[in-house]
């Protein structure tokens, strides 16, 4: 089994830890193109994407996250106690706040930023278990629920997850130009707490 980090924000990170997500939504890049419209499961979680003008073109795509049975190590913002100490004088046993447990409260000093923590500083581990492909806007209102977007409830329409979820993820990937309007491909990368 192989190990990748994966970035959470601090809510994502207290929806895992909470239970309430098991997916995240990956932004595929490089975009496949407007030429390709289908893609096929190829084996060892990669995809080949068809051109819709010619089906005998295509281009296989690998999901960086890793595949099945792989292993992820969230990364997520955080600080040592000692917020002195270089970052490579910290090591592991050193006391980490970590910012999603202090969401909404003031907690003085300097949060470094989750693509900067080390693997011995993370304290959530995930495994793949199943890895897809597909648009954005083709979410299902059950996928919004487990991408911790929303709760269920049986008085919600089914537009409500959707709407939810459209408003987080442009929250997230709107800067980037990976907003819903965009309607990018991405990878759908289903895990369980470990």
């Amino acid at each position: 089994m192989k190990e990748h980090p994966i970035l959470f924000s601090g809510e994502m990170v207290q929806a895992i830890q909470e239970g309430r997500k098991t997916q995240t939504r990956r932004v595929i890049k490089p975009q496949p193109n407007t030429l390709w419209d289908a893609a096929k499961f190829i084996g060892e979680d990669g995809f080949r994407f068809y051109c819709h003008i010619d089906p005998h073109i295509f281009v296989d795509w690998k999901c960086p996250y890793g595949q099945s049975g792989d292993g992820l190590w969230v990364r997520e913002a955080w600080r040592p106690i000692d917020e002195d100490r270089p970052v490579n004088r910290l090591m592991a046993g050193d006391t980490i706040y970590y910012r999603a447990d202090y969401v909404g409260e003031a907690l003085g000093g300097k949060w470094r930023p989750s693509i900067h923590m080390p693997r011995w500083a993370s304290r959530i581990n995930l495994e793949i278990v199943n890895i897809r492909v597909e648009r954005v806007q083709e979410i299902h209102p059950m996928d919004c629920i487990a991408e911790g977007a929303t709760d269920w409830d049986n008085l919600l329409s089914l537009d409500t997850h959707i709407l939810r979820f459209h408003n987080l993820w442009d929250k997230i990937n709107l800067k980037r130009g990976y907003g819903w309007e965009v309607n990018p491909w991405v990878w759908i990368i289903e895990f369980k707490a470990l």
